[in-house]
Order: structure tokens, then C-alpha cells, then sequence
């Protein structure tokens, strides 16, 4: 029988607090480019694209701020993710 000597603590396995922060932009971008037939009306659908707009894009302010945590806490640069964001966008 084999033993893991690590205990399932492995340098190529992704610790969860990122896969958190991960899932956290993934629902962002998502819901910024995505379809909005997952909001239950139309205002609600505008109003969750417009959040993600600034949490992703905003240069100051709460939104840019929780993004550049967010980003250092992954090694992302949050100005970057910002500006690639614009980028498809335009």
C-alpha cells in the first residue's frame, strides 16, 4: 500500500482559498460577457453586468480595490485584468 508522506498537501494542487478567488472573477466575467437569461428580470440583468463592468474595470473606488486584493492574493495584476477586460470590450 502506498503512503502519501505530504498528506495530500501537493505544490501542484491549487489551494482552495485561490480556487475561491478564481471563481470569484470567473462569476464576474461571466456575468459581464454571458447571457443575462440567468437574472430573473431584465433590470436585474443590466444591473449585474453593470457590477461586473466596475468590479473589473474601475481604475479607484471599492470595486478596484477588492479587484487589486483579490488579483495580488493569485500573483494577477489587477490594473492588467482591468485592462484586458477593456481591451475586449473595445
Amino acid at each position: 500500500m502506498l503512503t502519501d508522506p505530504d498528506f495530500g498537501q501537493h505544490n501542484s494542487r491549487t489551494p482552495p482559498e485561490e480556487l475561491l478567488i478564481f471563481a470569484v472573477l470567473s462569476r464576474a466575467i461571466l456575468d459581464l460577457f454571458g447571457p443575462t437569461t440567468l437574472a430573473s428580470n431584465k433590470a436585474e440583468g443590466r444591473k449585474s453586468r453593470y457590477e461586473a463592468l466596475r468590479f473589473l474595470t474601475d481604475h479607484s473606488g471599492a470595486w478596484a480595490k477588492r479587484r487589486t486584493e483579490l488579483c495580488d492574493a493569485i500573483g494577477f495584476n489587477g490594473a492588467d485584468v482591468g485592462s484586458r477586460v477593456v481591451g475586449v470590450l473595445e
